[in-house]
């Protein structure tokens, strides 16, 4: 699952790479394949770290453990990153759909729109 979270993350960030639009959505998506490629990279390196240290011993085992744990943090911190952009492209994904709904492109005469739909949720 790792191998190919990761390959096919790479395939999504270049195409994003490449893209021209340089929107605060395709940037966003840009950083939310970044943090999905670290997720699946570091969960591969904890299963690798992990079994290599199961199969062997002494003072080999210890260090690979520790290059276990430091594997397992970015997988958290890789994982909390990934969310939180995810809710943020929600966020910017709503704004825009409000924005298209009403017809208007000016963010200051959506501002009191705005407010009052997230004090709703």
């Amino acid at each position: 699952i790792g191998v190919v979270g990761t390959l096919t993350n790479l395939v999504s960030l270049t195409y994003f790479l490449r893209h021209d639009s340089r929107s605060i959505g395709s940037r966003l998506l840009i950083l939310l394949n970044t943090f999905d490629l670290f997720v699946c990279i570091s969960a591969t390196g904890v299963v690798m770290f992990h079994n290599v240290a199961n199969a062997s011993s002494g003072t080999t085992q210890l260090a690979l453990d520790k290059t276990t744990d430091i594997f397992k943090l970015l997988f958290r911190i890789s994982t909390q990153c990934t969310g939180f952009t995810t809710c943020l492209l929600s966020i910017t994904r709503t704004v825009s759909f409000i924005n298209r709904s009403t017809g208007s492109t000016s963010l200051e005469s959506q501002l009191p729109q705005r407010y009052m739909l997230l004090s709703l949720l």
